[in-house]
């Protein structure tokens, strides 16, 4: 059997998903569809809307056949990290070819920069980010003019250390761009509808009935309905223990315990503390690390997968894993009680401090199951 991988987060899932997904089955209409999905916590360190088990019923709704985890300690991460490590658990499952959205829609200018990168002095510029951005005030290519292009060329960089014999391709993005905060007839970016929710839009016309369905009956989390607990923990943890969180460093602890004393909202602290040397993607992850803490030391020693977390299958889906179940060389996970392991404990503790009641049944609930006809 053939299979083709997406990274996704869908927050939430909309027509745009829905016509990226539909374009890849038309270059691969026999594949199974494998997507690698983050969990609870998001790359750019935001609470998903809903809760990754919804998010895994509406994927499988929407025709995917494999739904596979993300583990927090990967998912909340810098662009270059998010994208190796969900390129590498694509490669563990033998797929044949990785298709991402773009605004550019062609391979070619990935290419481009991918040799550009290789062509820059990394023992000037060591760090990844660095380089991209050197690359961006040096260079036309319209793969460093907007974040899913980056993040595109991030995938790229991945396939071609990990798994060059992997095919990869990119599908033009329909109307919507990450910062368009606009509905465009049918298609809205996640963005937009988030936006939109809150101040009260009419989005059916741009999700499908299932995503409507879903945010019409289920909680929403956000980041001001998160902030009293992440206020309480910077007010009442200790400066030299929250200074041993993810990200916190250079003094940092002391900047997020004054701006705790003040601010009220989540809206509020984020401006207070936001700097030209801390973007705001940096911070949330900072702050997402406190929520959950999540210490540098234990992200640091989480970094290495060594379990494959299923989340949601369809009957092909799982006919394709019991084919390449000899060839696969970490285990399938179907529950957290399986692997004891430090990314399990931090799945825990991310999902308490996500929604406390999916808590007693999240180490033990079973993969989702679509039912076909």
């Amino acid at each position: 059997m053939e299979a083709i991988g997406i990274i996704v987060e869908y927050n939430p899932l909309h027509n745009g998903h829905l016509y990226h997904l539909s374009q890849a089955k038309q270059h691969y209409p026999d594949a199974v569809v494998i997507a690698v999905m983050s969990g609870n916590f998001l790359q750019r360190g935001e609470p998903a809307l809903l809760d990754k088990w919804t998010r895994t019923q509406l994927a499988l709704q929407a025709g995917i056949d494999l739904v596979i985890e993300l583990p927090y300690a990967q998912a909340v991460q810098k662009a270059d990290q998010f994208a190796w490590h969900s390129v590498k658990l694509l490669s563990l499952l033998h797929v044949q070819a990785l298709i991402f959205g773009s605004e550019i829609g062609s391979i070619t200018p990935f290419k481009l920069a991918w040799q550009q990168f290789q062509t820059i002095d990394t023992t000037q510029k060591a760090r990844p980010l660095t380089l991209v951005k050197s690359l961006y005030e040096t260079t036309t290519n319209p793969v460093f003019a907007s974040p899913n292009n980056t993040l595109g060329f991030w995938y790229f960089a991945a396939q071609q250390q990990i798994c060059p014999q992997m095919k990869i391709d990119t599908i033009t993005r329909k109307a919507a761009a990450y910062h368009d905060y606009e509905f465009h007839g049918t298609i809205a970016s996640a963005t937009a509808i988030r936006q939109g929710l809150l101040a009260g839009w009419d989005c059916q016309t741009v999700v499908p009935p299932y995503t409507l369905s879903a945010l019409q009956t289920q909680p929403h989390v956000t980041w001001e309905m998160l902030y009293p607990n992440l206020r309480h923990l910077i007010l009442t943890t200790p400066l030299e223990r929250l200074a041993t969180f993810g990200l916190v460093s250079e003094g940092l602890e002391h900047r997020l315990f004054k701006a705790a004393l003040v601010a009220t909202t989540f809206t509020d602290f984020i401006a207070a503390i936001k700097t030209k040397r801390y973007t705001l993607t940096h911070l949330q992850r900072v702050c997402t690390h406190i929520l959950t803490q999540t210490t540098q030391v234990e992200l640091d020693l989480a970094q290495e997968i060594h379990h494959l977390r299923l989340l949601g299958a369809s009957q092909r889906g799982f006919a394709y894993l019991k084919s390449i179940r000899d060839e696969l060389s970490i285990p399938i996970m179907t529950n957290l009680k399986q692997q004891p392991s430090l990314l399990t404990k931090l799945e825990h503790r991310a999902t308490l401090s996500y929604a406390p009641h999916l808590y007693n049944h999240e180490h033990r609930r079973k993969p989702l199951l679509r039912e076909e006809g």
